[in-house]
């Protein structure tokens, strides 16, 4: 076989990888995957906020734990637009984490989708305290628009009365057992404790339980699994100059429901 012949037939292989190669990466390539995030206020939830006070949403994409890339976005009238630029035919984990941007209540760390719960900060507002997320995979395939709803990312608990008062003041809630960090890549939730919260005035709101309407006076979001577990709740507080304490023992809570305790104090 002559030089020139041995030459060509390498030539021709180098070739042909390469138009291989060009194919392979034309495939993989890149896709704008555009996400419309809605806040959900479905009425199953129990929940007393609607999520009116969550303005801030972001958006990251990860590949094996590691964070690709990332976006952030304004809610407006519980919905936001999201874009991130993706490779095809890999496949992602995306997070989402909304709250009330500039807050000090939920700390969220793009790196490692972590959340950390500042409990001391909390008000007896809890449309201040809501936040939502959403997790999910994720294989693009050119350009996509996908909708994505948001759940409700915290345990709420409602205390209420249906006993008349002019004002409630000095409002401490105790919550045991809470944990204050959660992985939304791995759902795992750490540094558990007993909670206290000192709310001061009630959040001036009402709920309704079988057709009776309780005056609510305090209002906490805790973090808490998906699957229903139990705590023990325990408040006191001045109404009307009158002091008042309660002890609830094995008291529901999960995720994305609201726990109402009520009656007439």
């Amino acid at each position: 076989m002559s030089g020139k012949s041995i030459l060509y037939r390498t030539l021709m292989t180098v070739v042909i990888i390469l138009a291989a190669a060009c194919t392979k990466m034309e495939e993989q390539g890149s896709a704008r995957i555009s996400f419309t995030a809605v806040i959900s206020a479905d009425a199953t939830t129990r929940a007393v906020a609607d999520g009116s006070g969550v303005d801030h949403v972001w958006c990251g994409a990860y590949l094996d734990g590691t964070l690709i890339t990332q976006a952030e976005a304004t809610v407006t009238d519980g919905m936001a637009t999201l874009e991130l630029d993706l490779a095809n035919n890999r496949q992602y984990d995306i997070v989402m984490w909304a709250g009330k941007n500039g807050n000090a209540l939920w700390s969220f760390d793009p790196e490692t989708a972590l959340v950390t719960a500042a409990y001391a900060n909390q008000t007896a507002s809890s449309a201040v305290n809501d936040a939502f997320w959403y997790k999910g995979t994720l294989v693009p395939n050119g350009a996509q628009s996908i909708g994505i709803e948001l759940s409700r990312a915290v345990a709420q608990i409602h205390i209420g009365t249906t006993t008349a008062f002019t004002s409630v003041t000095d409002v401490v809630v105790t919550v045991s057992a809470v944990p204050s960090t959660w992985n939304l890549l791995t759902g795992a939730m750490g540094g558990e404790d007993d909670r206290t919260f000192s709310l001061g005035t009630d959040p001036g709101e009402t709920f309704t339980i079988n057709a009776t309407t309780y005056n609510c006076l305090a209002a906490v979001c805790v973090l808490a699994p998906e699957t229903k577990t139990t705590t023990n709740v325990g408040f006191t507080l001045n109404m009307d100059g009158n002091p008042v304490a309660k002890n609830i023992t094995n008291t529901s809570i999960r995720r994305n429901w609201c726990t109402r305790i009520a009656g007439d104090f």
